[in-house]
């Protein structure tokens, strides 16, 4: 399946929280299932994903790039079986490509915390979870991904991201 969506990102539990806020990035990539019975599936897949957020009053913008393999089960919910209604729990693995940050700090006191992309820890990993649907051979889901890896080893904050993604199932016809 070939899948692409809209996501906003943040870093949550972090000293600094009041300072932060979400903003918007993307994700594409491929996913495919393994049928486990009638109504459990297994899902896996890459993605291409950048997941940012912004700091301070001058909401310095940090794009991250991320690399991200997620799997997980999924359960068919009988009773909404005309549009395949699907909850779904699971694991996401992220590898850090890249990170820019779109301007430097201004001149601050040295109490100040600020956000250091070279600082930025390479691997996440976390929990997703979420609701999809499928119609035919098109598909949409509404996920979170909430990270357990710091993404700034001098801050206690984690990456975490609401995805509204979509999709369209290329081999659909081929399976038996």
């Amino acid at each position: 399946m070939l899948l692409a969506g809209f996501n906003s990102g943040n870093v949550y539990w972090s000293n600094h929280f009041r300072e932060l806020r979400s903003s918007g990035g993307f994700q594409i990539g491929f996913e495919g299932f393994i049928p486990l019975g009638q109504i459990t599936f297994l899902d896996y897949g890459i993605q291409y994903a950048q997941r940012n957020f912004k700091h301070g009053k001058q909401e310095i913008l940090f794009k991250n790039h991320f690399l991200d393999f997620p799997i997980y089960a999924s359960f068919m919910l009988p009773e909404l079986r005309s549009i395949d209604l699907r909850f779904f729990l699971g694991t996401q693995f992220s590898y850090r490509l890249s990170s820019e940050q779109s301007e430097i700090y201004p001149l601050l006191s040295n109490d100040s915390f600020q956000y250091d992309p070279t600082r930025f820890n390479r691997f996440d990993s976390g929990m997703t979870f979420g609701l999809s649907g499928e119609k035919g051979n098109f598909f949409f889901r509404l996920r979170s991904f909430v990270g357990i890896s710091k993404i700034d080893r001098m801050d206690q904050g984690s990456m975490s991201a609401f995805f509204i993604e979509g999709g369209y199932f290329l081999f659909r016809g081929l399976r038996q």
